[in-house]
């Protein structure tokens, strides 16, 4: 069976489908093409948009991750559009049967003898009889015939393509626009999405900060942002606008308004949003006090915002943790220690405010501080010194100059009355280098603690460190300041303050009284003085210094026990202070006594005449010194021996009287107790329960405690009294025995029957008197037995009174054998003055006589 001939029509008609294939791919490609533009355009204009809106928000560039996720969004949308819409719908198979479709179904005049041909096509005639393979032939043709004659561009719907393109063009027109009209703009996207900026819009406005650092207002620009400020000191921002134009060309716009907005980065400090004061036309400052917490901050001005938050971090400040002063003392004072030859300085260290040295001091000032510091500041009243790092290749008020070339330097420069500072002076970089501890953490500064010139204590034995040069001369009185500056450039808020008291080496002190000696003496007197002499450093030489009247001058007498024959109180020819102080203090008064006496009898004084006594001292300054000095003057009247035995019995005679007085009080104490024994007697019945009337009882006990306390008043009062009598005496014999008029019996009968007594009668009957009016009163007020306390009390007054009178006898019979002395020298007085009268007498009548037998020629 052959094979019929349909070959040429079958051919014809894969032309059409094929014609029709191709005007379909060229249709979706240039769809897709429409679509992939509008894609592009829609995002340029989506993000364009949102970045313009986020701008007017926040005015803020939007985050580059942000942009970074914008643009790989639009990217992958447009590679979207393009697989799903042009790459994937050309390579998707376009069979002829789906193409025959097609046609059948935009031209029904086909009536499915297309599709019907298509699907004929697969077969083989040898399958198929002669008639079939006929129709199938005619089929072909006829279909092959009416397709050729087919409109095929009446398959496509243009709409779609039409109103992509024109979408796309539209957008396209857009996007020309906006790069033509709005080149800034147009720019601004490409460096935000494309280049990813970080900084890409042109702003009218910028905001400058920086940190005004105590003290003195010192500026302190961000560094990376970061700005280190010490803990708990106040915190200054000045905002400014810069001079010049914006990159729009137009000058840049000071906002009417800046905010800060800061939260602080422990979650529970918070934060907050406040506006900047208005400091002139073109500035801004925030202050904030005491700042403990490290924070973050924007600037919103106009249209500026800082993306990157500014950060305040909290450090500790720089402070002082140790300030000691190693001394080493004028030679003079030979206080120095030494070990091994070499000197120990003395360390003071300062605990307060003050610290105190002896004046012509020396000393190393050493400075420990809590951190490694790049800078200190020292100033005192006249001048300033500066240790640390200076940078050669700026300015040294350049507070942020970064050199590789920097060295410690140390500079000084003083300081004028008014304030004002002089030129500075370098000094060589090794004292600096000597004076800066190993870890920045000790420095180490010389002076000299005086009122000298730098010339003056140039030959001076001062044993500071050599290496650390020449002290600097700092006054007796000086205040200094201390300023820090760590290595981040924080300076201490407040300087350290201190004072540092030189005192000055006073002239010795003399603190001297008479004991046993009175205003009137014999001119073979000795004058015991008691007291002390101290000087702050030590003494050269002590003595007495005497004038006899008014009109001389002092002459010297040396002690009969001088302080420098004392063992172990000299050194290097010098009396050592504290050696003083020991060698005088810890003297007992009856030590002061025998210590030092004056001896007026070498001086045969006459009655009348006057004695002035002093002490004399002076110390070994021989820096600012010696300085000396004179106690209290003494003045004498020299008397005769019975002159001051009546001047002294005068006194006998005042305190008999004083004693009788006292024993009179002493009587009607007693008296008042017997007075008030039958109240005592009543009140202890009432207590007993043998009466039972509480208000006379209470009227009872108030009238018997009244006597109680009356009673130790009293006793109390007479005591003192009687005490003060004895010692009346003691002085009295005192002075009997330092002018030398006593005999041994007045002596010892004034000790054995007077003074002896009275201390007994101080000591021990007022004591048992006072005990037994306590017990009496403490009785009363407890209710317990009054009655016999009375009695006790009574008794022990009865007791008191025997040896009183006992001693008033005494007293008045030395009174009277004073008086017979007195009477007995009145008598040979008289009788001297009667013999002298007769002797006058005599010679007158011797002389008549005389005359007359010359008269009568005999």
């Amino acid at each position: 069976m052959s094979t019929l001939p349909y070959g040429p029509m079958k051919s014809e008609l894969d032309s059409v489908l094929d014609n029709l294939r191709l005007r379909i791919q060229l249709y979706l490609f240039f769809h897709g093409v429409a679509l992939v533009l509008i894609a592009l355009c829609v995002g340029f204009f989506a993000t364009i948009t949102l970045d313009w809106l986020y701008f007017q928000v926040s005015y803020l560039e939007l985050p580059v991750a942000l942009r970074i996720l914008l643009a790989m969004g639009m990217v992958g949308a447009i590679f979207w559009v393009l697989a799903n819409q042009v790459v994937l719908r050309l390579l998707k198979s376009k069979k002829a049967r789906s193409l025959a479709l097609i046609l059948e179904r935009r031209f029904p005049e086909l009536d499915d003898r297309l599709i019907t041909a298509v699907e004929l096509e697969g077969t083989t005639g040898e399958e198929q009889s002669p008639l079939t393979q006929y129709m199938i032939q005619e089929t072909i043709r006829e279909v092959g015939q009416s397709a050729h004659e087919l409109k095929l561009s009446d398959v496509f719907d243009w709409r779609p393509l039409i109103q992509g393109w024109a979408a796309a063009a539209v957008l396209l027109m857009g996007v020309g626009a906006v790069a033509a009209a709005m080149p800034e703009a147009f720019d601004r996207w490409t460096r935000a999405f494309v280049h990813f900026d970080e900084i890409y819009w042109l702003r009218e406005t910028t905001l400058e900060v920086v940190a005004l650092a105590e003290p003195g207002d010192r500026v302190r620009p961000f560094v990376n942002g970061v700005y280190k400020h010490p803990a708990g000191a106040d915190l200054t921002l000045r905002v400014s606008v810069p001079e010049g134009e914006n990159s729009l060309g137009t000058p840049w716009i000071v906002p009417d308004e800046v905010e800060i907005d800061y939260v602080f980065e422990k979650k529970s400090s918070g934060g907050d949003r406040q506006p900047l004061a208005r400091r002139g036309e073109r500035q801004f400052q925030f202050k904030m006090n005491s700042v403990l917490s490290s924070f973050k901050f924007w600037l919103n001005g106009n249209d500026y915002i800082n993306r990157k938050p500014y950060r305040i971090q909290i450090v500790e400040a720089p402070k002082a943790d140790d300030i000691t002063l190693e001394c080493d003392y004028p030679d003079y004072m030979n206080r120095d220690e030494y070990a091994d030859g070499e000197i120990v300085l003395d360390e003071y260290k300062l605990i307060s405010k003050t610290i105190s040295i002896p004046a012509e001091t020396a000393f190393v000032l050493n400075l420990e501080t809590n951190k490694p510091l790049r800078n200190i500041i020292l100033q005192s009243d006249s001048f300033e010194l500066a240790l640390g790092q200076r940078h050669t290749s700026t300015d040294e008020t350049d507070d942020q100059a970064e050199s590789s070339a920097a060295t410690d330097e140390l500079t000084m420069r003083p300081i004028n009355e008014d304030g004002s500072f002089g030129k500075r002076q370098s000094l060589p970089s090794t004292l600096a280098q000597s004076m800066i501890g190993e870890g920045r953490q000790l420095f180490r500064l010389p002076f000299v603690m005086s009122n000298h010139s730098q010339e003056e204590i140039a030959g001076r034995n001062i044993q500071l460190p050599a290496e650390l040069g020449k002290p600097w001369i700092l006054p007796l009185d000086s205040e200094l300041k201390i300023y820090l500056e760590d290595e981040d450039g924080i300076l201490s808020a407040e300087p350290k303050r201190f004072t540092i008291l030189g005192i000055p080496d006073e002239p010795p002190k003399i603190e001297t009284e008479l004991t046993g000696i009175g205003s009137s003496i014999t001119n073979k007197a000795m004058i015991p003085v008691q007291g002390t002499i101290t000087d702050d450093y030590g003494l050269v030489k002590a003595r007495f210094e005497f004038k006899v009247d008014d009109g001389e001058e002092f002459r010297p007498r040396p002690f009969q026990n001088s302080p420098n024959s004392r063992q172990n109180i000299e050194r290097n020819g010098y009396v050592q202070s504290h050696e003083i102080r020991e060698y005088y203090e810890n003297r007992q008064p009856e030590e002061y006594l025998s210590f030092e006496r004056f001896q007026t009898a070498q001086l045969e004084l006459k009655p009348g005449q006057k004695l002035i006594l002093t002490v004399y001292a002076i110390d070994n300054d021989n820096l600012n010194g010696p300085h000396e000095m004179r106690g209290r003057n003494y003045t004498f009247t020299i008397v005769t021996d019975d002159e001051l035995l009546a001047i002294l019995h005068d006194r006998e005679i005042n305190l008999r009287r004083q004693f009788e007085q006292i024993i009179s009080e002493v009587e009607a104490t007693r008296e008042d107790l017997l007075d008030n024994r039958e109240n005592a007697l009543e009140l202890a019945k009432q207590l007993a329960g043998n009466e039972t009337d509480a208000e006379k009882r209470e009227e009872l006990k108030i009238l018997v405690s009244n006597v109680a306390e009356r009673a130790r008043h009293q006793i109390g009062k007479n005591r003192n009294e009687t005490t003060a009598v004895k010692q009346s005496f003691k002085r009295i014999l005192d002075e009997l025995l330092n002018n030398r008029v006593h005999t041994e019996e007045q002596n010892e009968r004034i000790n054995s029957l007077i003074l002896e007594p009275l201390e007994i009668i101080t000591e021990e009957l007022f004591e048992n008197a006072d005990v037994a009016a306590g017990l009496f009163s403490q009785n009363v007020q407890s209710d317990n037995d009054s009655l016999s306390a009375l009695d006790q009390t009574s008794d022990s007054l009865n007791q008191l009174l025997l040896k009183m009178r006992a001693v008033l006898d005494e007293i008045s019979d030395l009174a009277e054998f004073h008086e017979a002395l007195q009477e007995l020298r009145d008598l040979i007085e008289e009788q001297s003055k009667i013999r002298e009268k007769t002797e006058k007498v005599q010679q007158e009548d011797l002389k008549k006589l005389k005359d007359s037998l010359k008269k009568l020629g005999i």
